[in-house]
């Protein structure tokens, strides 16, 4: 016997069946030598598989096929609060914080900062809710891709002059861990539980002491989105819930997809979510790197992420830094509009903006059927 779909960890939305008041009602499909029930209900033969609509309208479900003699059973979930959502998360941030941390006795308001004002301006317009990764510092190399001198930071170094301003604002506006610095590539593939335990706490530490408690993210996206086992162990122990990657394949071997082999990086290839019981950690999928999509070709590629049915509910957004500088080596001109028209676009196919600390609510455990 062999859960065809939903397999175990899927997690599952409106779109993978037929919408109800409470829930969605999937097609779930076996294949199996012998007649099965689901749930104790029996399956009808379709076309040599064996098939029971479900109603899937709790957080958690069991799934059980029997064929009277060995059974399986999976866990399947269901993400009601993601559908129709867009999320955007900013990677490799450091500078702006030392623009703030430069400018406290000028600065009345973090969005004075100019980085941080395009932000602004896609929250005002269009209720933007987005995730800042943070480097706890910055290395030798990486400055060396900028042509005006840039001198060294860590968030140590970090003014809490805006604390205030910050923790007012955690409800669209979240900081979190992405790695030490931008060098070497690949940080925690190889890392012990320890060593990744140790960043994370530096980072938690510092983003505490200078924007407060709630502006912590139960989302992450590791820098690379690279990391094995016990790192993923340590985010998880840190309150992270979900972590971010791209989840496919570069010349036939999982590319940006933590531990994850490449049976499951193929699903999540044309997912939004999947859940490691293992781990306790589920994972979402990048749809669109803004910073590596030419302005052109912007909204043919969200059109591309629409119709794809599996990727349709949560639309995950990805932009760096870096690109908004003009001394960046790969600066971009249109780095607001790339963001701004994002959200636009986002806005008239009717997503709400949403961050991952919603999207995986870990309240809605209680219902489970």
């Amino acid at each position: 016997m062999t859960f065809i779909f939903p397999r175990q960890g899927d997690c599952l939305t409106v779109y993978d069946g037929i919408p109800q008041a409470n829930g969605v009602k999937v097609t779930v499909k076996v294949k199996s030598k012998k007649p099965v029930t689901i749930n104790q209900q029996p399956a009808r033969l379709d076309n040599g598989v064996y098939c029971l609509d479900i109603l899937f309208d709790a957080y958690l479900t069991l799934l059980t096929v029997s064929d009277g003699e060995s059974e399986e059973t999976i866990r399947v979930y269901y993400l009601a609060n993601a559908q129709n959502t867009v999320s955007l998360a900013v990677e490799d941030n450091i500078f702006f914080l030392q623009d703030l941390t430069h400018h406290q006795h000028v600065y009345k308001s973090i969005f004075d900062n100019p980085y941080l004002a395009v932000c602004k301006e896609a929250h005002d317009q269009y209720g933007a809710k987005i995730t800042f990764n943070l480097f706890y510092e910055t290395d030798s190399k990486s400055l060396t891709y900028f042509s005006s001198p840039r001198e060294h930071f860590q968030l140590s170094m970090m003014t809490d002059k805006y604390q205030n301003e910050f923790m007012a604002c955690s409800d669209w506006l979240k900081l979190t861990f992405h790695s030490n610095c931008e060098y070497p590539p690949d940080p925690y593939l190889h890392a012990t539980y320890e060593e990744t335990a140790k960043d994370i706490a530096l980072a938690h530490h510092e983003i505490r002491r200078f924007a407060g408690e709630s502006s912590l993210s139960g989302g992450c996206n590791v820098h690379y989105g690279s990391a094995n086992r016990e790192a993923v162990r340590a985010c998880r122990n840190f309150g992270y819930k979900c972590l971010s990657g791209f989840f496919t394949f570069l010349e036939g071997q999982p590319f940006v997809s933590y531990y994850l082999d490449a049976d499951i990086v193929s699903r999540l290839d044309h997912r939004d979510f999947w859940y490691d019981a293992s781990e306790d950690m589920f994972y979402n999928r990048t749809d669109l790197i803004l910073n590596r999509t030419p302005y052109e070709q912007l909204i043919p590629a969200l059109e591309q992420v629409y119709a794809d049915v599996g990727r349709k509910s949560n639309l995950t957004l990805l932009m760096h830094e870096q690109y908004f500088y003009p001394d960046y080596c790969a600066y971009l001109p249109r780095f607001k509009e790339l963001i701004l028209d994002t959200f636009a676009w986002a806005k008239e196919k009717g997503y709400t903006p949403a961050l991952m600390d919603e999207i995986i609510d870990e309240k809605q455990q209680k219902r489970k059927s």
